[in-house]
């Protein structure tokens, strides 16, 4: 590792100083700016006089090789590298972010580190916002808002909600909260010029301020610190077939083989859950009465050139030997939940817990040997909040393999893409990585997840809402997303209003990341609309094949600067 250079003054009191960066007392506690490059400062601070030194789950990057000089006054602290300033009031404790003239771009209110919140074990921190200030980012939510400016955002992982601790300001600047417990992101609303983040577990603050000193820039700081999103393969950015759900295996290869009699290019087909049988979820097994040769299902697609995705989820059913190798491996959350009592009235099961390194590795191999075998080729890990995060209690009071689930409860679509990603990379370099899934946290771009916007329904205004949660979801950093074409819910094909709604959600689902049909109560292939619908959205799907060089580049562009593709 290269350790910064760092020209300094000498000693001062009550300041210590590392060759990354300045520790020093304070009557709040005590404070420390790391910088990890000349536009990335890291602030930690707990009360007390030693910092707890918790280890990152979404910071993988290290301190780059950044000159930097340290003065002081009798009132401040000043930390100066070749884009900005950090200053620490010696009184409070606030820090304060400076341009080089001395220009301020993102203050914390005096006095606001507070932690532990009253009455919890949480965090809080607040910040100053300028009069003219809009803030972006902060992941994907369904209420309709493009500048979060007067609102709060509750970041807490659910299906259609996903957590992300990133926001991005109109004044160039980036921040990264690095807790994984549940936040709330208050943006002026209680006080028109203070913002602040509130979280209900951790010890200590912990932030990394990021200069950018544009939105690309921010992006690519946000980079730097949590990895690389990896170059997909060019048949991910193709047009993507699916519903709810292809129930066996002549309906599946069927669905292809007519595209193909059409003409009309398709890349991918997608086999959504319920292929396995009654009570063995997490199998992993396909359902030999109605998938008789799925090896034979899958050497069959990809002869008339077709990619298979295949639903996988993080619970295991009771009985099965998946579920009986983590239980013994002591990687299963220990209370069994009710899972789809609509489904199947006997079905019970367990999630298992990915912050186990132990579950990671036994996680995929049981995926290795029982789907990959087969030929898969991308991997969709549906529920991945986890699902049982509709049970906010019992999760928070689950003991993962990294403490209270309170503690880390955002993080788990993170470690659970890091699961397969890891693994499938580990296996083979032979095929490209491919995660779709319905949930994120930061630095979950280096699995190579594509993120959708969940089980959403078919109508104008969820549609409507669609764009502002797809472009705060990537300006929050990660860079691949999409959603079910025509919602999920409300499909209605002979309705001429619902024609025009599927139509111009084609349209806008051509321009996405990822281009997928998906959704449930009604098949939404493309001869299943009448002749004038059809011929629109063949056209797109044409339009989005004339675009796939310039597509696939922009990935990698993705992958090689930073960059975003919406």
């Amino acid at each position: 590792m290269l350790l910064p250079v760092c020209r300094t003054a000498a000693a001062l009191p009550g300041v210590q100083k590392q060759s990354d960066g300045v520790t020093l007392a304070t009557p709040a506690g005590v404070t420390r700016l790391q910088v990890w490059s000349d536009k990335i400062i890291r602030v930690t601070f707990a009360p007390g006089t030693k910092l707890p030194g918790r280890k990152s789950l979404c910071v993988i990057g290290r301190p780059a090789r950044t000159k930097w000089s340290l003065s002081e006054t009798p009132a401040v602290v000043t930390l100066r590298t070749d884009a900005l300033e950090a200053r620490v009031d010696r009184r409070t404790g606030a820090v304060g972010f400076y341009d080089l003239s001395g220009h301020p771009i993102l203050l914390e209110a005096d006095g606001a580190k507070v932690p532990p919140v009253p009455g919890s074990a949480g965090v809080c921190q607040s910040f100053v916002l300028a009069p003219d200030e809009a803030i972006y980012g902060l992941g994907q939510h369904q209420a309709g808002v493009w500048n979060y400016r007067g609102t709060t955002v509750h970041l807490q992982q659910r299906n259609m909600e996903v957590a992300l601790p990133v926001l991005v300001s109109s004044k160039g600047y980036g921040v990264l909260w690095d807790n994984p417990a549940i936040t709330d992101v208050d943006v002026g609303k209680t006080d028109p010029g203070v913002l602040s983040w509130t979280s209900e577990a951790g010890n200590e603050v912990d932030y990394y301020f990021m200069r950018g000193p544009t939105a690309d820039g921010v992006v690519q700081d946000y980079r730097a610190l949590t990895g690389a999103a990896p170059m997909m393969a060019r048949w991910v950015w193709g047009f993507w077939q699916c519903k709810e759900h292809y129930a066996s295996q002549e309906e599946l290869t069927n669905v292809v083989a007519r595209y193909r009699q059409m003409h009309v290019p398709l890349d991918g087909i997608i086999q959504d859950w319920q292929y396995w049988p009654k009570r063995a979820w997490g199998s992993h097994q396909f359902d030999r009465t109605r998938y008789p040769h799925p090896a034979e299902m899958i050497r069959d697609l990809h002869a008339m050139h077709a990619h298979v995705m295949i639903s996988v989820w993080a619970k295991f059913d009771m009985g099965t030997s998946n579920y009986n190798e983590l239980e013994r491996a002591g990687a299963l959350y220990p209370q069994a939940l009710p899972g789809f009592k609509w489904f199947d009235p006997l079905e019970t099961n367990k999630y298992y817990d990915p912050f186990n390194p132990v579950g990671r590795k036994i996680y995929w191999r049981q995926m290795r040997d029982e789907l990959f075998k087969l030929g898969i080729d991308a991997w969709w890990l549906d529920a991945s909040e986890p699902e049982l995060s509709i049970h906010w209690g019992e999760f928070r009071n689950y003991q993962t393999a990294l403490g209270p689930g309170s503690n880390v409860f955002n993080a788990y679509p993170l470690l659970h893409t890091t699961a397969v990603y890891q693994g499938q990379r580990a296996t083979t370099s032979a095929k490209r990585v491919c995660i779709l899934t319905r949930s994120a946290w930061a630095g979950q771009q280096r699995n190579a997840a594509i993120t959708w916007s969940g089980d959403i329904h078919g109508n104008w205004d969820v549609f409507a809402k669609q764009i502002p949660a797809g472009l705060n979801f990537s300006i929050s950093g990660i860079p691949y997303w999409n959603t079910d074409i025509g919602g999920f819910f409300g499909a209605k094909l002979n309705n001429p209003q619902y024609q025009e709604l599927f139509t111009r959600w084609f349209q806008f689902g051509a321009f996405c990341p990822m281009f997928r049909v998906h959704g449930t109560d009604a098949p939404k292939e493309i001869w299943r609309w009448d002749e004038p619908t059809q011929k629109i959205l063949e056209k797109f799907i044409d339009l989005r094949y004339r675009l796939l060089p310039y597509i696939y580049s922009v990935s990698w562009q993705v992958t090689s600067d930073g960059g975003t593709m919406m």
